[in-house]
């Protein structure tokens, strides 16, 4: 058993108390601290433009290249996605051990056109903002938290 839960959202705690994971007298609630901006206008111009991009949707991401990260499976995605609608661009902003090789698979798969890798970017916000889609293909635990941060950047 353990000493404490700490859960990372109210939905989160009345899912581990409603299934009696552990009792409601050892959890603890600790929310995301960081208060994120809503964007009140999308910047679609800046991150495509930074890219080289051309027009037509946007789907991004934010990680590291590290295999936790699951860029391979990106940039197969990338690659499905190409085939289903060819106007697509893709943006990942970080860097990492495994960019090389995520670059190398992309030139194999025919996506190295529209996959731009930007690298580490100070303008996340603004270029997550602009994207039409945002794909994480992380394995870990913190995915459900950071699927819907993008979103609450954008103004509805």
């Amino acid at each position: 058993m353990t000493d404490r839960l700490i859960a990372l959202s109210p939905t989160e705690l009345a899912e581990a108390i409603d299934n009696r994971i552990v009792p409601a007298t050892k959890t603890a609630l600790i929310e995301n601290g960081i208060q994120f901006p809503i964007l009140r206008q999308r910047h679609c111009s800046a991150p495509q433009r930074n890219a080289g991009a051309r027009a037509g949707p946007l789907v991004g991401t934010v990680a590291r290249f590290t295999p936790q990260k699951g860029p391979f499976d990106f940039v197969r995605m990338v690659a499905a996605l190409a085939k289903r609608i060819p106007e697509v661009n893709v943006v990942w902003c970080g860097d990492g051990e495994l960019r090389a090789e995520v670059q190398s698979l992309a030139n194999d798969l025919g996506v190295a056109n529209r996959l731009h890798l930007l690298g580490y970017r100070t303008d996340v916000l603004e270029v997550m903002a602009a994207t039409d889609l945002f794909v994480l293909t992380s394995s870990g635990r913190d995915c459900p938290t950071r699927c819907w941060m993008p979103w609450r950047w954008r103004s509805r």
